[in-house]
């Protein structure tokens, strides 16, 4: 009998140890994916991009921290579906919504504006994720490009500023020649 209170105890002790290694694993796992998720919070800050998801079935459309900043949303991580779509101006809409119609992985570029409003310009790819026939998830990248937009307007308008320059300075150089 005492051989047999021996051997209830001795496994408690190893069910206990069992379980302050599990617990001590999850622990760590749970340290190294949060350091894995601040990694990516900093990575989408830096480069200015953000993500959304949308499940099969749900009313909301989750998105990252990023994208909440790129859109000044606070810290919101659900808005409901059409919420995007309604901040596009009617002049780009249709682009978008041929792109959420496809899910394809094309890159779409359009204005969007935030809450104050402010205008911006997105680069968005759309992806849709089919696993045995059964779509899983559909979601985006997106990405703020204004400060590209205005560099690209404003070297345009340079070259503009430029080539009416050259061409009253012809005209000046052709009329003096006279």
């Amino acid at each position: 009998r005492l051989a047999g209170s021996e051997l209830l105890q001795k496994h408690e002790r190893l069910a206990q140890e069992g379980l302050r290694a599990g617990e001590r694993t999850l622990a760590q796992t749970n340290e190294k994916l949060n350091r894995q998720v601040k990694i990516y919070e900093m990575t989408e800050a830096v480069a200015r991009v953000g993500h959304w998801v949308l499940y099969p079935g749900e009313s909301v459309v989750h998105i990252s921290r990023g994208y909440a900043d790129i859109g000044k949303l606070g810290d919101v991580r659900e808005v409901p579906i059409g919420d995007h779509l309604e901040r596009v101006p009617e002049e780009d809409r249709a682009l978008v919504k041929q792109a959420l119609k496809r899910m394809d992985g094309e890159i779409v570029e359009h204005r969007w504006r935030q809450p104050g409003g402010a205008l911006i310009w997105l680069r968005m790819r759309m992806h849709r994720q089919i696993e045995n026939g059964q779509v899983k998830a559909d979601f985006a990248i997106v990405q703020d490009i204004t400060a590209e937009r205005e560099a690209v307007q404003a070297v345009a308008e340079q070259l503009t500023a430029m080539q009416e320059s050259e061409a009253r300075f012809r005209s000046l150089t052709e009329l003096s020649s006279d």
